[in-house]
């Protein structure tokens, strides 16, 4: 109980103090921090609620990695743990350099007509340029949801990995054309929801990425709090709610929502990611002494540095947490296109454990609390602040891949599309209409 009770209270107490600073500043967006201690709530407080409820009698666990019965309570509570010590460490470190550089934004910048339509065939390229790379490769999307992600897996090393820049390119570049498009006319945001809304029903009804489909409304929201500034406080919680539901209920739909027993309430929270990801640590625990922990722990450690050098060059040195943890202990699932998130908890199970999650929890809480920084402080220009949006969106990898994995996903996906708008001069602030930003109370 005490254990749910900080799980609970950690991010409550934060919200509230970061709501403080942003109070001061006079300048409201969706909190970078705030957000993501809320999403590492989920992944450690649904699990852990599902499973008591198992214990209880009601529902059933899905998960099947550790037998049909509920997990052993010192695992669980050695997990949970582990998610608590974490999340104590990040809203402390995060807060507190947050407070000490409260943001200022006194400027906006305004993108013009022109800017615009520069990033709009500067998207449509880049989706233009995947569609047909991977119609030669006659990679379209699967009916079966497992093997849509095995369509690659007969290609070079090289093609996938090309397919995956390009992929994460279109992302990024989708995000850029969000946030240009509110900041240039907020008043068009209906329509502009509209077409989110329509990308997340193709992804459900007809294939496609779904999570890609619900950041995008995500990402809509985040820039909504800032340039449009009507989004209460009681809004963006029924927003949060009602996204997370029908992200959840989306991949009960994809998966196949007959193949699951119980009621619904509690099939989200005995089933799906959330509990998959902390099995992840439970499975851990049990299979420590199956591997080489050595090797293993120094590829943890340098994982999200190796990232950024291709496999070809550094060849076994470079280990993807994920991969080798499915194709290591359940090589069926993995030939059959199946795949598990890891997370910065499994990280530290394999390493130190929970004094580990603190150190990791502490260190992101200054790297997420420096970028909101220098987005958000003085002029608030539109690359800084589609740099800020795609943070948010993506601070989640975090709790459900490495650690640090925002950092390489940055400089390949991002990065390429600053060099873009710098060498076509789309975004350059000396020719951009600049607005102060009057401080306001009660516009969220």
């Amino acid at each position: 109980m005490l254990l749910m009770l900080t799980l609970l209270a950690t991010p409550l107490v934060m919200t509230y103090y970061v709501a403080r600073i942003s109070l001061q500043s006079g300048f409201r967006v969706v909190d970078l921090g705030v957000t993501f201690i809320w999403i590492v709530f989920l992944y450690a407080f649904f699990p852990l609620l599902g499973i008591w409820f198992a214990s209880l009698g009601l529902g059933m666990l899905t998960d099947q990695r550790l037998g049909n019965g509920v997990p052993d309570s010192a695992l669980v509570l050695s997990v949970g743990s582990s998610y608590a010590a974490f999340m104590l460490a990040f809203s402390w470190v995060y807060s507190w350099w947050r407070a000490a550089r409260s943001c200022n934004a006194d400027v906006w910048q305004v993108p013009t007509s022109p800017d615009i339509r520069s990033i709009v065939v500067l998207v449509a390229v880049i989706k233009l340029g995947l569609l047909v790379f991977r119609f030669m490769l006659g990679a379209d999307v699967s009916d079966d949801y497992i093997s849509s992600y095995i369509t690659l897996r007969d290609q070079s090393q090289l093609i996938q990995q090309l397919s995956g820049l390009l992929t994460a390119t279109d992302f990024a570049a989708t995000v850029l054309l969000i946030v240009a498009a509110v900041a240039y006319a907020p008043r068009f945001h209906t329509l502009i929801a509209g077409l989110v809304g329509l990308q997340i029903v193709t992804a459900i009804a007809a294939g496609g990425s779904r999570s890609s489909a619900f950041l995008y409304a995500f990402a809509f929201v985040v820039v909504r709090t800032a340039y449009g500034r009507r989004l209460r406080s009681s809004s963006l919680a029924i927003y949060g709610i009602g996204g997370l539901a029908a992200f959840l209920l989306a991949g009960m739909i994809r998966t196949g929502i007959e193949t699951v027993e119980g009621p619904l309430t509690l099939q989200f929270l005995q089933s799906g990611e959330f509990i998959s990801v902390f099995y992840n640590s439970l499975d851990l625990l049990e299979r420590r002494d199956d591997f080489d922990l050595l090797a293993v722990k120094v590829g943890m450690y340098f994982v999200d540095v190796l990232r950024l050098i291709p496999q070809q060059i550094i060849g076994d040195l470079k280990v993807d947490p994920a991969s080798f943890y499915v194709s290591t202990f359940y090589p069926e699932f993995s030939d059959a296109g199946g795949g598990l998130a890891f997370g910065a908890i499994s990280e530290s199970t394999i390493g130190f454990g929970l004094p580990e999650a603190f150190v990791r929890g502490a260190l992101l809480g200054w790297l997420y609390a420096a970028i909101a920084n220098q987005c958000l402080n003085g002029k608030l220009t539109v690359i800084r602040m589609f740099v800020y949006v795609w943070f948010v969106v993506m601070s989640y990898h975090a709790i459900r891949d490495t650690t640090f994995s925002t950092l390489p996903r940055f400089f390949m996906q991002v990065l390429p599309l600053l060099v873009a708008l710098r060498l076509t001069g789309t975004l350059k602030s000396a020719t951009r209409k600049l607005i102060i930003l009057r401080p306001t109370t009660g516009h969220q």
